[in-house]
């Protein structure tokens, strides 16, 4: 990550992975943070915005694959709010 932006080519080329396909339901919950201006996203990448940086946390557990345990209050983990 560079200036705010992830580019989609680079990730899927160091892992292997269709980006689009792989973070396809990230990329669905990362539509309502689009909304509000904090991201914007692109065939290339996400870009967070200035704004969105204020709530970066927030944005990045779009992708956090253990949130769901922190919501269950499952796992020791620290909530953004």
């Amino acid at each position: 990550m560079c200036h705010g932006m992830v580019d989609s080519g680079d990730v899927g080329k160091a892992h292997n992975i269709d980006f689009a396909d792989y973070f396809a339901p990230e990329l669905r919950r990362l539509r309502g943070y689009e909304d509000d201006g904090l991201v914007q996203t692109s065939e290339t990448g996400i870009e967070v915005t200035p704004v969105g940086r204020l709530l970066l946390r927030s944005v990045a557990c779009v992708f956090d694959r253990y949130l769901p345990a922190v919501q269950t209050g499952n796992a020791p983990h620290a909530r953004v709010i």
